[in-house]
């Protein structure tokens, strides 16, 4: 019934406003913000051999070709919690990936991509806007090609790994002792 809506809580929409007014503050934020950009672009294309899409939140228009994907975080946006953001949700790869087949899909050279990390409520609204050196794009996207190298490999010889673990549950010392201690006051 909700398909195609974006849903939200009103307390969310008033972080995000909270936001937008911090953000009108910061020069550096502002000037990217303030660009015209298309939004939401869905982009389609290969990289050694295997069909990929990818979905880019915004691109500037005119002059230099600016790719910006915001990043909401409760984690912060110290350098460290960025970083670590960075790496867990590959996000070398995955700008990497989208500069590519932008840049296929419509000729236009991606001459930067910034992640714009925005730290929500509760805590002071903070912003913290990363560039993503050229090298650290070339980087992701080649380990992307060696990814795509080896499931073409798989799709061609329909030889697929096989992952197995095995693993045995039990109740932990602190769960045990929760249990205790509200038995314990039970009594």
């Amino acid at each position: 019934a909700n398909e195609g809506k974006l849903i939200m809580k009103r307390a969310d929409v008033v972080d995000v406003q909270d936001a937008c007014r911090a953000f009108k503050s910061i020069y550096a934020v502002r000037s990217v913000l303030s660009q015209q950009c298309d939004t939401e672009i869905t982009v389609f294309g290969q990289l050694e051999g295997v069909f990929l899409k990818g979905r880019i939140d915004a691109v500037t228009r005119d002059g230099e070709c600016v790719m910006l994907d915001p990043k909401t975080s409760r984690r912060g946006i110290s350098w460290r919690a960025v970083n670590n953001s960075i790496r867990e949700f590959c996000y070398r790869e995955r700008m990497g990936l989208y500069a590519y087949l932008y840049e296929q899909a419509t000729g236009r050279h991606v001459d930067k991509v910034q992640l714009l990390f925005i730290e929500l409520p509760p805590k002071p609204i903070g912003v913290r806007l990363v560039t993503i050196t050229d090298e650290a794009l070339d980087w992701g996207l080649d380990r992307l090609r060696e990814a795509c190298r080896q499931v073409r490999t798989c799709i061609e010889t329909t030889n697929w790994p096989v992952f197995f673990a095995e693993s045995e549950c039990g109740i932990s010392d602190f769960e045990s002792n929760v249990d205790e201690e509200i038995v314990g006051l039970e009594d």
